[in-house]
């Protein structure tokens, strides 16, 4: 599916969980897939969830911005 998705787009959304550091960790992957596929588009990177990411312990949100 990403290929159909990818190919003629001008921008790439990437959407991760800011509560879920493994959600984080996928992007990565996502985001090499999907520059092979279109270099030209505009990747945005997206955290989800800020609510319940403000609301966690400080050590959260320092391993979630050290990623």
């Amino acid at each position: 599916m990403m290929p159909l998705v990818c190919n003629e787009a001008v921008a790439l959304f990437f959407m991760f969980d800011l509560s879920r550091p493994a959600t984080l960790a996928s992007i990565r992957q996502w985001y090499m897939e999907a520059r092979k596929l279109n270099k030209r588009a505009i990747p945005f990177l997206i955290g989800t969830k800020f609510d319940i990411f403000s609301s966690m312990q400080q050590s959260h949100k320092e391993e979630m911005t050290k990623q």
